[in-house]
């Protein structure tokens, strides 16, 4: 236990960003993977174990909040039934890296829940317990940073939700001051990112762009909608490309849908509850962090909408659901269209199609190759899925199909940094390592940042493992004074300067005249600063350059260059000029 915690890892696990990139600041996610690494090894089943139990808690808890607002067990128990079993929920549930979504969801819903306890029952407790599960909502994920909207907007809403009795508070402004610590919180945890460093948040370009993106968002949100009245055909990413102009027939499309939707609420509104009004504004409030007000993208010109996006804001989608079932089936039943028993029957059958769904899927989504293969039929230019496919073929030692993935990804997006790698890799471990080190160097001179570390393990492992070849070929054929080149320039690549030389003064041992040797010693003993060796090989250079007038000017010059550096290095007591 003490291992677990020590300094090193709890420090840095609450002051450093959670993928690198400055971009993500989850803790309490690290912390909770540290936990069951400590007791449970690297045995996956507690660890989907324990996002289970998670989700089965954050269930609890959305039975809890509709139950206090609507007084209504049957509404409540369908409500948090259908949160548990519905089938948009695979991917955080059975998959472990789906833990931040869950934590964040959990603490979020139990610290909104405690607001209402303490709403209701005047107890303090009730208060620091919420605002001390806001906390840990936020050191979960960033999504957190709604509550103080939702807070906000059940006071506005409902403050009135002991029935006839006045609001606590004098005033509207005066009633929302509880609600002041939860955003004083959001603003601390916004400024001690920016202390711990974690600032790389992505910015629209222009106004025009914001606009597209957002717009594309809302298109996205019709399939989410489809996906609760039926979910089928889940997949792992649902990325689509972004609106290219105002003049695209589908974003004219999604407009006008949104803007007949919009005007049906308001000439409708009167008809509209307050309980009904604020569970409509739970998923407009809680879509806010990922609604494309900034560009949340799984590539360049594409919106990221992930099902996973679904979790906190199919509260609210869930709540309005059921209550315009309710409101339907009594409608019907009250015609004489249905009868109490089929609606029970519809009821029961529903149910067991979404806990059969969910079950086909989670057991689907354990067969990871499957999983990111159905995902690339249906969202084929998604290269992040392509690349996670790329990836599971390597793990399972399919490094050809790997190899074709990234080439891909590659054909559609040139720049991609971790196909690139990851070709290199698919290559190396194919046995094609002088290919895989070319793809490698690639990227050497390319600003590629958190890659930088990878790529340099890479190229090492891949230098080291054709250094083993070539120094048994050497020593296999000893006169093959192309071996011993390869060798010096595979030590050169690998930082191992001193052995190169070795090597290339082997091959002028066996062909004198050898240019590239000669020129890789000059450069070699340049890098080493070694300038008496390098003018020596410089001037042989010369020699035999003879024949081409250019190449031996340009040696010319570079042996001045180096005589000029020989000149200007301090003399030992002893030398003379």
């Amino acid at each position: 236990m003490l291992l677990l915690f020590s300094s090193f890892s709890f420090s840095s696990g609450f002051s450093s960003s959670f993928f690198g990139g400055d971009s993500y600041y989850r803790p309490l996610v690290s912390l909770s993977y540290m936990l069951e690494y400590h007791f449970f090894h690297t045995s996956v089943l507690f660890y989907k174990l324990n996002n289970l139990i998670l989700h089965l808690l954050t269930a609890f808890c959305v039975y809890g909040i509709v139950q206090a607002i609507f007084r209504r067990r049957s509404v409540s128990f369908l409500v948090a039934l259908l949160f548990a079993v519905h089938p948009v929920h695979w991917e955080q549930v059975t998959q472990v890296s789906g833990r931040a979504i869950l934590l964040c969801a959990f603490f979020y819903l139990a610290s909104f829940l405690s607001f209402l306890c303490y709403y209701r029952l005047k107890a303090k407790g009730f208060y620091l317990l919420s605002l001390g599960l806001f906390v840990l909502s936020f050191l979960s994920k960033e999504s957190a940073v709604t509550l103080p909207l939702m807070v906000a907007a059940f006071v506005l809403f409902l403050g009135r939700i002991r029935g006839q009795k006045p609001l606590l508070f004098r005033s509207r402004v005066l009633a929302l001051v509880p609600v002041v610590p939860f955003g004083v919180i959001a603003v601390f945890f916004i400024f001690l990112r920016r202390f711990l460093g974690i600032t790389n948040v992505p910015l629209w370009g222009s106004l025009p762009q914001f606009f597209l993106g957002h717009v594309t968002f809302l298109r996205g949100v019709l399939t989410y909608l489809r996906l609760f009245l039926f979910p089928v055909n889940l997949h792992f990413d649902r990325s689509i490309m972004y609106f290219p102009s105002f003049k695209d027939a589908s974003f004219i499309l999604t407009i006008v849908i949104y803007a007949i939707f919009w005007l049906s609420v308001y000439f409708n509104r009167n008809r509209f509850s307050k309980k009904v009004a604020f569970f409509f504004v739970w998923p407009l409030v809680t879509f806010l962090p990922v609604a494309q007000f900034i560009p949340v993208s799984s590539r360049q010109g594409y919106a990221s909408l992930a099902e996973h996006f679904l979790y906190l804001p199919s509260v609210g989608i869930l709540v309005l659901l059921v209550l315009t079932a309710r409101g339907v089936l009594k409608y019907l039943e009250s015609r004489h269209i249905l009868s109490r028993k089929i609606t029970i029957l519809s009821g029961v059958l529903f149910f067991l199609f979404l806990g059969v769904t969910t079950i086909q899927q989670s057991i689907y989504s354990q067969q990871e190759l499957a999983l990111f293969k159905h995902s690339l039929q249906n969202n084929p230019h998604n290269l992040r899925i392509r690349n996670s496919y790329a990836l599971a073929l390597a793990v399972n030692r399919l490094f050809a199909q790997a190899e074709n993935q990234y080439r891909i990804t590659l054909s559609l997006e040139p720049g991609n940094i971790t196909a690139r790698i990851g070709l290199g890799k698919s290559l190396c471990d194919q046995g094609k390592v002088w290919e895989g080190i070319l793809e490698y160097e690639k990227l050497a001179d390319l600003p590629i940042g958190k890659h930088r570390a990878l790529l340099n393990n890479n190229l090492q492992m891949a230098y080291q493992s054709l250094i083993k070849k070539y120094r048994k070929k050497t020593a296999a054929e000893p006169e093959n004074f192309l071996s011993h080149f390869q060798l010096g320039v595979l030590y050169t690549k690998a930082g191992r300067l001193q052995e190169g030389i070795a090597q290339y003064q082997k091959v002028l041992t066996l062909d004198p005249l050898n240019k590239d040797a000669l020129q890789n010693l000059v450069w070699s003993y340049e890098q080493l600063k070694r300038y008496d060796e390098a003018a020596f090989y410089c001037a042989q250079m010369l020699e035999v350059s003879s024949d081409n007038l250019q190449a031996r000017q340009e040696w010319q010059d570079r042996l001045e260059v180096i005589q000029k550096k020989i000149e200007s290095e301090p003399k030992s007591e002893g030398q003379t000029h």
